[in-house]
């Protein structure tokens, strides 16, 4: 809860902000992340290492785009967390039935559909999935202080840990209960 109401005030304190404000603020958080992933992702100390980037004075631009394929790759060495492997990921949602069950009792999981042929995994710690809730829910009409909570409605595939579906049923749960009316169905197909 403390991560979500610090990302809402952020994003509502960039709002006043001039845009080279704004930019300046916008850079020194990216190269704090910079620094972070350096230390703890042996896939980007490998990128920035080779590209002799450095994390304190580093710009978005200067890192190469990541790729899908890529991604899926090098999954293990991107994560910032030692002992997460794609296998374990992959079996547990082979297991898990509901997009809300969390793996290791910890992290959201989300894939791709695979429908380009190759399946992505995205985790998120609790932090990092508050702070996606949080620029989720300042999607225009999302409102702590509306007299009416939005209805929203989710039509798309519901057998997984789709990121459609994962997020749908995140917006059952607090902080965003209060904003909006949820009901979601999971229809099994047969």
């Amino acid at each position: 809860m403390a991560e979500y109401l610090r990302t809402r005030l952020l994003c509502r304190t960039n709002q006043f902000l001039s845009r080279e404000a704004f930019e300046r603020r916008r850079l020194r958080r990216f190269r704090e992340f910079a620094g972070y992933v350096k230390n703890h992702s042996p896939y980007y100390r490998r990128v920035m290492e080779e590209h002799r980037i450095d994390p304190a004075v580093c710009t978005p631009e200067q890192f190469p785009v990541l790729t899908k394929t890529e991604l899926i790759l090098n999954f293990e060495d991107i994560l910032t967390v030692r002992g997460i492997s794609t296998r374990d990921v992959t079996e547990f949602l082979h297991k898990s039935t509901t997009p809300e069950e969390l793996f290791r009792d910890r992290y959201v999981v989300i894939h791709t559909s695979g429908s380009s042929g190759e399946i992505a995994l995205f985790l998120y710690d609790p932090k990092a999935w508050a702070r996606a809730m949080a620029h989720l829910s300042r999607a225009k009409g999302f409102t702590l202080f509306s007299r009416r909570r939005k209805k929203i409605g989710f039509i798309g595939a519901t057998q997984g840990h789709f990121a459609g579906v994962t997020t749908a049923s995140a917006v059952k749960s607090f902080p965003l209960s209060p904003l909006c009316a949820t009901a979601i169905s999971l229809a099994r197909s047969r």
